[in-house]
């Protein structure tokens, strides 16, 4: 009686032995979903919203007629940014992250009263409290939004500068910096209006368990 309980438990042991065995490869994580990154199933996915004011009106040759061709840097405030806020996953693990991809940018006009096209912008992330796009990195595009539409439009990643900006973006508080020229041809009307872009970042965040 006394072997057979021995014989039982050594099969008992030798199961756990295999099992943790079977945990530990790729085979076992794929079994438990776990990811060799994250130590759980999915990357860290978020969303996170801002605004980007715009104001022609604030031209001072808004409604006049230009004289000649006229080349003029659009008045865009950079806008803070903080990730720590986009959800308590992606805050509570910000001292083991890998990477930040921002994987999707939406654009939605709120208000739109321009009496042109806006021209394409570019968007440069920054350190927190940059002014100026020399500061930061351009990591997207957002095409030419139609005079008074307020239909979103996609805005176009680069993702070399996106790798680039992960210094920059890993650290969750960061400046997004927009920068646009206004092209008027002579003898056009400089445009007036004013548009409020609500801007939507997807993220994908990958960590490091170890740290």
């Amino acid at each position: 009686m006394e072997r057979r309980e021995h014989a039982h438990l050594a099969r008992i042991k030798a199961l756990v032995g295999l099992l943790l065995v079977f945990v530990a490869t790729g085979a076992g994580c794929a079994l438990f979903g776990i990811d060799d990154d994250l130590g759980f199933d999915l990357p860290i996915s978020a969303e996170h919203s801002f605004n980007i004011p715009i104001d022609l009106g604030a031209l001072p040759t808004s409604g006049s007629v230009a004289p000649e061709r006229l080349e003029t840097p659009l008045p865009l405030p950079p806008a803070p940014v903080d990730l720590t806020k986009a959800s308590p996953e992606l805050n509570s693990n910000k001292d083991k992250l890998k990477s930040v991809e921002i994987t999707k940018i939406r654009v939605r006009p709120k208000t739109n009263s321009l009496t042109a096209a806006l021209p394409p912008l570019e968007l440069y992330v920054g350190p927190s409290g940059a002014l100026l796009p020399a500061n930061g990195v351009r990591i997207a595009t957002i095409p030419s939004i139609p005079a008074g539409s307020t239909a979103e439009v996609a805005g176009q990643i680069d993702d070399a500068g996106m790798a680039s900006a992960q210094t920059y973006i890993t650290s969750l508080q960061f400046a997004f910096i927009p920068a646009s020229t206004l092209i008027v041809e002579k003898g056009q009307t400089v445009p007036g209006g004013s548009a409020d872009l609500e801007i939507t970042l997807e993220i994908t965040a990958t960590v490091d368990p170890t740290k």
